[in-house]
């Protein structure tokens, strides 16, 4: 009896008659994986479990995508994904099985549901002192004056929220929201324009005309959902310690600096060729990295038109970071909270709590326009502007930082964006067909999720992509 296990294996034998003449020897395995992040590496394991033969690729230097700690800076603070829900039951299994300790983040650690007091500064101009009601720079009026600016966006998606469950957001019946924009959605809400020109700023899009109205009731809806189940968590050793142990219990160990510029899907298999000119031939092939950066590969596989459209036009959040440590306490000396709502060229500044130091990890975090003109400037110049401009709102802030890294993710060749996100009109057009195995390449990563968010998609789309080639 021929199980599918040794069809996949003889399959295998034929995949070298793809028809390229490879620069050196090829390496042949039952599946490659393209990318080293949570859902490349959730898919390795789940194919490994069954018994194939995987090898990943990974172009960076290192494994984990956007889980990334800065082990090396003071206060070890987190550049990318850190934040893990009570519903993550992949990524916490991955945790529990690998030995990665889970716990509570420390007191006042931010979230999407826990925003700290911020201080208030807009259009360029000094921190606002008087109370925000009562400030003669609040654009606001009636009702939305006594609303901070950071709170506008969570209060009137609450109004506008329609869905009921996690999957809603494929429902037909839901589909007229995504001919939409979320500016429509918000205005329709009762956001005065006004309210709406604030929470441009608040939003992980470039602004709200540029995301649409069922995408973001989506990630409002699931984040709302999962924060009903229970407190988030963290890794107490930084997040960088999940994808490090889910490669290190590998068989065959990920292959770093392996960027990935071909995929090609023949009849028998999928060959895969690398910048430095190695070339890797498997049965099957398992595509983790982002459309942000695959729209720049050479994907020879029967794609369908709506796919390629999402290939080729799934948006990416341009998000810019500025670690900094400071010499002082300032916020101690203005009397002002330590963190900051601007809707000026500083944006936001963080202080997020450290497990390691007494001192908060601080951070500059750009989005949208002013991000991606932070990314075209020397690190050390982007941050000195933004101290300069940072002094001229926060006088007590001048001369006291001191630029620790800057982390551009829209800036980065392994990235090319942050969090995906769709367009108004796109969720119609292609979310179906978006994930759907082109010939012997399957397609996985957070983008590629449906019933998850964040680091918890990732692991899903992994899952889901490792069981198609294993036909479950």
């Amino acid at each position: 009896m021929i199980t599918r296990r040794h069809a996949i294996m003889m399959a295998g034998l034929a995949a070298g008659g793809l028809g390229l003449r490879p620069a050196r020897a090829a390496e042949t395995s039952d599946v490659v994986v393209i990318g080293a992040g949570l859902a490349g590496l959730y898919a390795a394991l789940t194919l490994q479990d069954a018994g194939m033969k995987v090898r990943v690729l990974e172009g960076s230097e290192r494994v984990g995508g956007r889980c990334m700690t800065a082990l090396d800076l003071p206060g070890h603070p987190e550049l990318g994904a850190s934040q893990i829900g009570a519903m993550y039951a992949r990524l916490r299994g991955m945790a529990t099985r690998f030995g990665v300790e889970l716990g509570q983040p420390p007191k006042h650690t931010g979230s999407e549901t826990n925003r700290q007091p911020m201080a208030i500064s807009l259009d360029g101009k000094p921190v606002i002192t008087a109370p925000w009601a009562e400030a003669p720079q609040n654009p606001l009026a009636g009702a939305e004056r006594a609303m901070f600016p950071f709170m506008l966006y969570p209060t009137y998606m609450a109004k506008a929220m329609t869905l009921k469950t996690i999957v809603d957001w494929f429902d037909p019946a839901f589909a007229h929201y995504d001919r939409q924009s979320l500016r429509t959605l918000l205005l329709g809400a009762g956001a005065s324009p006004d309210a709406v020109k604030l929470i441009d700023f608040d939003v992980y899009a470039d602004n709200t005309g540029d995301i649409s109205a069922l995408e973001s009731l989506r990630k409002q809806f699931y984040y709302g959902w999962e924060a009903k189940q229970g407190k988030f968590d963290t890794a107490v050793n930084g997040i960088s310690g999940v994808p490090e142990a889910m490669a290190a219990h590998l068989q065959t160990p990920v292959l770093l600096d392996k960027f990935v510029t071909s995929i090609v899907s023949g009849k028998n298999g999928v060959s895969v060729r690398c910048e430095d000119g190695s070339r890797y031939d498997a049965n099957f092939a398992i595509c983790a990295i982002p459309f942000s950066v695959l729209r720049h590969v050479h994907l020879d596989a029967p794609v369908p038109p709506p796919q390629r459209r999402a290939i080729d036009e799934l948006a990416y959040s341009k998000i810019f970071t500025v670690w900094v440590t400071a010499k002082r306490k300032f916020w101690e000396e203005d009397g002002q909270p330590g963190n900051l709502w601007s809707n000026g060229a500083t944006e936001r500044f963080l202080l997020q709590p450290s497990r390691v130091q007494e001192t908060p990890n601080m951070s500059f975090y750009l989005r949208g326009a002013h991000a991606q003109a932070m990314s075209k400037l020397p690190p050390a110049d982007a941050a000195a502007y933004l101290f300069d401009k940072m002094a001229q709102i926060r006088p007590s802030t001048r001369g006291v930082f001191e630029l620790l890294r800057v982390q551009s993710w829209d800036g980065s060749k392994f990235n090319r964006g942050a969090y995906s996100y769709f367009k108004p009109g796109q969720i119609n057009d292609f979310a179906q067909a978006m994930a759907a195995p082109a010939g012997r390449v399957h397609f996985a990563g957070e983008h590629t999720g449906k019933l998850s968010a964040g680091m918890e998609a990732a692991c899903e789309s992994g899952e889901r992509a490792a069981l198609e080639i294993l036909g479950v």
